[in-house]
């Protein structure tokens, strides 16, 4: 597979020992991207000078990715591009988009936890990434969002906004024996898709007074739902 080669080539040089000048390496890299490859491409600068990022973390961190073949290779400098629903990985003063084809899952180290990321087919039949909160038979798993809102300036008195600006936003989804994918809305979702274990998951709700706009409450709620299909 060529393609593959060409991302191990990339993946490859981890080791602060064998880091090159940041223009070799760049060049290096772009010299392995050619020859029709697009597993990787470079991550453009289009968003400069808009306020926010479209990034999950405001810095690139250590990351461990798995191939489609449960290959895995640990970099140094990992992202999320969470507008464009892409991999980056960074290799000196480059920025590289990995293609989802060659992607099955990822996680990122933030300094005191680890976020983990599974690559799932939506409702629409694309494949996309979304972070994994709960495993189990009934997985929560969430979409992050980077919505692109333009500058308004309309109005002589208005409050509008100076600068083109990224804000975030997500949606949460039930992943049902690694199949199904059900947004979670509110209390309703689960009732509609357990119905068996409606009353069990209120009683919880109420005893824990939790609420479902918390995504730690919601997570609690999830881990219950898995230990109730377990015992039943």
């Amino acid at each position: 597979m060529k393609w593959y080669i060409y991302l191990l080539l990339l993946l490859a040089i981890a080791s602060p020992s064998l880091a090159q000048d940041a223009t070799v390496e760049s060049r290096t890299n772009l010299d392995m991207l050619g020859g029709g490859n697009y597993s990787a491409r470079t991550f453009d600068n289009r968003y400069k000078g808009v306020k926010g990022q479209v990034t999950i973390l405001p810095e690139f961190v250590t990351g461990k990715i798995y191939t489609t073949d449960n290959r895995a290779a640990v970099q140094p400098k990992v992202n999320f591009d969470a507008f464009a629903n892409e991999l980056i990985v960074k290799r000196g003063a480059s920025e590289y988009v990995i293609s989802r084809n060659v992607v099955d899952r990822f996680s990122l180290w933030t300094g005191t936890d680890s976020l983990y990321f599974k690559k799932i087919i939506n409702e629409e039949g694309k494949q996309l990434y979304y972070q994994q909160l709960v495993k189990g038979k009934v997985q929560l798993v969430k979409k992050n969002i980077k919505i692109f809102k333009e500058a308004n300036y309309s109005g002589a008195y208005s409050a509008g906004r100076e600068h083109d600006v990224f804000l975030d936003d997500q949606k949460y989804f039930m992943l049902i024996e690694g199949k199904l994918l059900l947004e979670f809305k509110n209390r309703k979702s689960i009732q509609s898709a357990f119905p068996e274990y409606a009353g069990e998951v209120d009683a919880y709700i109420k005893k824990n007074n939790l609420s479902l706009k918390d995504e730690q409450h919601l997570a609690m709620l999830f881990r219950y739902i898995n230990e109730i299909i377990v015992k039943n």
